[in-house]
């Protein structure tokens, strides 16, 4: 449980940083898409099975299952917050794998 929340918190971290890059790709501008795409190729995130790999290894989470539930609920709840528009944004400045794997991810919905 412990290692869950961890990933959770890291997965706040990753929210924000996604919150910055909503902000470069609202200005449309394509040299910040090129920008974020090698600094993703520098730290080596080109994957999504990379993504949850350093996700897991940061939480000091058991298994890549327990790195994808808690990335899901975080990057649910920030698809929520910055709507269609800006998620379609963050999408296109993604590469491919980590675009499927965004646009894979729901939004999210309170039953509540």
């Amino acid at each position: 449980m412990f290692s869950f929340l961890l990933g959770l918190i890291l997965g706040i971290i990753i929210s924000l940083l996604s919150f910055a890059l909503l902000y470069m790709a609202k200005r449309r501008d394509q040299e910040t898409c090129r920008q974020i795409r090698r600094r993703l190729k520098e730290m080596d995130i080109e994957t999504r099975s990379r993504f949850l790999e350093i996700v897991m290894k940061e939480a000091k989470l058991e298994s890549l299952e327990q790195a994808d539930a808690a990335t899901r609920a975080v990057l649910s709840l920030t698809k929520t917050i910055i709507g269609e528009e800006l998620s379609q944004k963050i999408a296109a400045c993604s590469p491919p794998d980590l675009r499927e794997g965004w646009e894979a991810i729901n939004v999210y919905f309170d039953e509540g």
